[in-house]
């Protein structure tokens, strides 16, 4: 799931389609497009108003801007190389940007154009996630197989967070003052721990927030999330 940065919608992939649910609305509405949607890590992308959807085209390595109140899909840009698309987010009003695992992070127009390169990533990275903190300049990302969370300025990377023995997945900055991230391993789930965007630094123990699944989180600090079901760990109905 996909909750909306103004926190009103959250955006589902449903049997090959995209649902659009209000929260003051008791019914999901279905998108219409032209392709069955995939598994897209990190969900559809909103853009920064939630007006608008950013979704993949799996089949054909595009992407495509869907406006959430109804119309036709509009291609936004074509991914620079094959792979697996990590995470889209807004990037001021006009732009998106994504993580494309071994390539990097990149950014696009979102009324279209060709992708830039932000930051490409080194021999035995992956990138994934990208997550912008609200000073609209520090980008904060995973390194997946380093296990770390870091964070770019444009100019120059800076560790945040490592976990050794770890992976660790979409980084998003709290207004309580935590950073979230997600873990997987014996220690999987959704953790916190308390984090100064001005400085870059953590502070305290990180501590477990919610069980394994995925989350979302709107800048009003809504947060949602979905249980992975399992024998182990069965569905429940949660608030």
């Amino acid at each position: 799931p996909q909750i909306s940065p103004d926190g009103k919608s959250i955006a589902t992939i449903e049997s090959g389609t995209v649902a659009l649910r209000r929260l003051d609305q008791l019914q999901p509405r279905e998108l219409h497009l032209p392709w069955k949607v995939t598994l897209m890590f990190g969900g559809p992308g909103f853009s920064r108003d939630g007006r608008t959807l950013v979704i993949l085209d799996d089949g054909d390595g595009d992407l495509w801007r869907v406006p959430v109140d109804g119309g036709e899909p509009q291609l936004v840009t074509r991914l620079p190389q094959k792979g697996f698309l990590w995470g889209v987010t807004a990037l001021g009003d006009d732009q998106i940007l994504f993580g494309m695992a071994d390539g990097g992070l990149f950014r696009v127009a979102l009324r279209g154009g060709d992708p830039v390169v932000v930051l490409a990533a080194g021999e035995g990275e992956a990138f994934a996630a990208p997550h912008v903190l609200p000073n609209g300049r520090d980008i904060l990302f995973a390194e997946i197989n380093r296990g770390r969370i870091e964070a770019f300025d444009g100019s120059k990377r800076t560790v945040v967070l490592e976990i050794e023995k770890s992976r660790i997945f979409e980084p998003k900055y709290s207004a309580s003052g935590h950073l979230l991230f997600r873990r997987d391993g014996g220690d999987r789930g959704v953790w916190a721990v308390g984090f100064t965007p001005a400085t870059l630094t953590t502070s305290g123990t990180p501590f477990r927030v919610l069980p394994y699944g995925w989350y979302s989180l709107a800048t009003d600090d809504t947060l949602v999330f979905q249980e992975n079901a399992s024998r182990a760990n069965p569905a429940r109905l949660v608030w």
